[in-house]
C-alpha cells in the first residue's frame, strides 16, 4: 500500500486570511480542507499518515485512524514517515 504523508501544523493557521475571516472561520476552513485531503487520499487507495505536533490535530487524526506519531516533533516525524515508506518500497526500485 502507498503511504501518503499529510503534514498539518495546526487548525488555527491560515493567517493570510486574517483580514478576511475571523479566527473561528479560518479554523473551520483548515479543518474542512484537511478532511477533504484525507478523504481524497483514502479514495485514491493510499494509507494516510498525518504528521503533526499539534494536540488538536493529533486528536482529529486519531479519530480518523490517520496519525503517524506526534510525540517527537514535526520534522522528526516527517523523517520517520520517509523511512517507513522506504521500507515498504525502496526508492529507485
Amino acid at each position: 500500500m502507498t503511504i501518503a504523508g499529510i503534514p498539518i501544523r495546526t487548525f488555527a493557521g491560515m493567517a493570510r486570511l486574517d483580514g478576511h475571516l475571523p479566527a473561528d472561520a479560518r479554523a473551520a476552513l483548515a479543518r474542512a480542507v484537511a478532511t477533504h485531503v484525507l478523504d481524497q487520499v483514502v479514495a485514491a487507495g493510499c494509507e494516510p499518515v498525518v504528521v503533526t505536533s499539534d494536540a488538536e490535530v493529533g486528536t482529529w487524526a486519531r479519530s480518523r485512524d490517520a496519525l503517524g506519531a506526534d510525540r517527537f516533533g514535526y520534522r522528526r516525524e516527517l523523517l520517520n514517515l520517509v523511512k517507513r515508506a522506504q521500507r515498504l518500497r525502496p526508492l529507485g526500485r
